[in-house]
This record gives structure tokens, sequence and C-alpha cells, in this order.
């Protein structure tokens, strides 16, 4: 999470607690709305111990396909 909150304070303007919160804001709200086996993994995706294969695997149906060439992999 510590480089999406770099990410905010950079293209922002933010002050670092402002984007800590926003960026846990963002992460709440995802882990909510994804399906749990997504949710679970977006902490260790955004500190990259997992990459975006890992995480888009988990989507049912080829939606990881679909998903993975949104974000220009695949």
């Amino acid at each position: 999470m510590e480089k999406l909150i770099a990410l905010l304070q950079e293209k922002t303007g933010m002050s670092e607690d402002m984007s800590r919160q926003a960026a846990t804001v963002a992460f709440e709200f995802f882990k909510e709305k994804l399906p749990d086996a997504i949710g679970d993994k977006l902490e260790e995706f955004a500190a990259g111990d997992i990459g975006l294969d890992d995480v888009t695997d988990l989507l049912p149906g080829g939606l990881g396909d679909l998903a993975g060439g949104f974000f220009g992999k695949g």
C-alpha cells in the first residue's frame, strides 16, 4: 500500500496522512465489493508480494483474461 500512498502524494499533492487515509478508504471499498478470494489478496498485490496474474487468475469464467487484457497483461 506504500506505493499507492506515494503515488497519491505525487499525483495529487496530498500530505502523507491524507494519502494514507485515501488509500485505506479505497482498499476497504474494494475489499468489501470484490469476492473474498480477490479482496483478501489486495494488500499482498499492493505490497508487490503477488502479481496481477495471481489476482486475475482468481476471477471466474475467463474474467481473469479479460481483466488482464484491460491492465495490459495477456
